[in-house]
């Protein structure tokens, strides 16, 4: 039967992960498990009567072979940790020291335990350099200030910005302060609805009035959060609160200052409309009676009642030059007044584009002659059909030849270019007149805007015709845009139509 209990023990010791083994008073090996035997790379029948110092000197060092005497002197266990160099390591050992006497030889031996616990110390060494950390980070913290709370909301935790919103020190914070001493009597309500909320939610977050410790009160943005233990059950809150007294009024301030202005720009679209409408009326009123000065002053320069001398057709010339300009000035204001009034109709049609562009330059046919201009064009000659308004299309267009001929020198040319890409159309229309310079190229399509260099001041003009296209354009969903390189360098007007499909 004890052969049968010293071989279950022997199997027990050698299953063990740790190495185990019996030492005389001489320190000579009387047993060791299988695993200490691997350690010191020899077999078990080899190992026995071995001295300890020369089979694991690496082992048995001088502290430990003082434990051993001490052990063996005072007949106590030794239980401790020690530190072992271990292939260039040091490595943290559990050690047992167990004495015990042989009753029969009257020898006294020891039973060593070792059982490797490095990894386990490394664990928690890793573990109080986070809890310290976690600590440093949650004091460090000085923005936002922090406050733990048990379950009954008695503050356990204050952090330094806590320390700093609420002017209490952290030594005065005890279980005897509680959450509610920095919630001021107006804010209860809020309060409660909050912790209330906790109960269906993970966080809440609310703008709120709080105090400090001299009652001073402050808006603050508080987010409250429930702490759980393992099993899921509520130990306590964690209140997070940030100062948003001046952020708070800021916004006010932008808000009241943006219904100042919503204000102001209604009032201001009102006054606008105001003014097309009265500049539709005023234009309707004055076109009236102008039409009536064209049409007499065409039939006395026709001589249809009665013969005229040369200054008398000087001067009727005058009048119905002078006439149609100031017609033409008041249809763009008109048509200016319209879209702003959003009273501008237009038919959106299957429209011909080469069609539209030879109507276009009929009408400058003769301006071209006298300057002796070049014309010259590359114009598709298949059919090319875009979605537009024929009418405003072939006035855009007879507005940008009519502004490359005025601004085109004598002997010059202007061409027309025209391009299909993807779903829309482009037409270039290239002079080889005065030129833009940069800066002036981002203004040139604004209203009444007249460009002023050495070579436009010469040429009248409304500063209304570039404008209107561009409107026009926009209400057909079309661009227009423009380059130049410089001033007498000439200018590319190039607008684009949606193509009709």
């Amino acid at each position: 039967m004890d052969q049968i209990v010293q071989c279950l023990l022997e199997n027990l010791l050698d299953n063990l992960n740790c190495w185990v083994f019996i030492i005389s008073a001489g320190r000579r090996i009387v047993w060791a498990n299988k695993k200490f035997a691997d350690l010191i790379n020899t077999c078990r029948e080899e190992i026995y009567n071995r001295d300890i110092h020369e089979a694991a000197p690496f082992l048995f060092m001088k502290e430990m072979d003082d434990d051993c005497t001490t052990c063996l002197a005072s007949l106590r266990m030794i239980n401790k940790k020690i530190s072992i160099p271990l292939n260039n390591k040091n490595k943290t050992f559990h050690l047992k020291l167990i004495p015990y006497r042989d009753e029969q030889k009257k020898d006294v031996f020891l039973l060593v335990y070792m059982k490797n616990v490095t990894s386990v110390n490394e664990i928690i060494h890793q573990f109080n350099n986070t809890k310290l950390f976690i600590r440093n980070l949650f004091n460090s913290i000085r923005n936002y200030s922090i406050i733990i709370t048990d379950i009954d909301l008695n503050i356990i935790k204050f952090n330094k910005g806590a320390e700093i919103l609420f002017e209490y020190q952290e030594k005065e914070v005890g279980n005897d302060m509680s959450i509610r001493d920095v919630i001021p009597e107006s804010s209860a309500p809020k309060f409660a609805e909050m912790l209330e909320s906790l109960g269906k939610l993970k966080l809440i977050k609310r703008d709120i009035v709080l105090k400090n410790r001299k009652d001073a009160v402050f808006t603050a943005d508080l987010t409250a959060s429930i702490m759980n233990d393992e099993k899921g059950k509520p130990v306590g809150y964690i209140f997070i609160a940030i100062d948003i007294t001046e952020h708070k009024k800021l916004k006010d301030d932008i808000e009241k200052h943006n219904l100042e202005l919503a204000k102001l720009y209604q009032e201001t679209e009102k006054a606008s409309k105001l003014k097309s409408s009265f500049l539709a009326n005023m234009s309707h009123e004055l076109r009236t009676p102008l039409t009536a000065i064209l049409g007499f002053s065409e039939l006395l320069i026709a001589q249809k009642v009665g013969i005229l001398n040369e200054i008398q057709k000087n001067f009727l010339n005058d009048v119905y030059t002078s006439g149609k300009q100031l017609l033409s000035l008041i249809n763009d204001i008109l048509d200016l007044s319209k879209i702003e009034a959003e009273k501008i109709e237009l038919n959106i049609e299957k429209v011909h584009l080469q069609r539209v562009i030879i109507s276009a330059k009929t009408f400058i046919l003769p301006l071209l002659t006298n300057k002796k201009l070049d014309l010259l064009d590359q114009i598709p000659e298949q059919e090319i059909f875009v979605r537009a308004d024929e009418a405003r299309t072939k006035q855009i267009l007879y507005n940008l030849y009519s502004n490359a001929v005025k601004f085109t020198h004598e002997n010059g040319s202007i061409s027309t270019l025209v391009q299909v890409k993807e779903d829309k159309v482009s037409i270039s229309i290239a002079d080889t007149g005065i030129g833009i310079k940069n800066e002036d190229q981002n203004i040139i399509f604004d209203e009444f805007v007249q460009i002023e260099n050495s070579y436009s001041r010469k040429y009248s003009g409304t500063g209304l015709g570039l404008s209107l296209v561009k409107k026009f354009l926009a209400i057909m969903k079309g661009e227009i845009s423009v380059f130049s390189e410089g001033e007498g360098k000439g200018s590319v007007f190039t607008i684009t139509l949606p193509l009709y499909k």
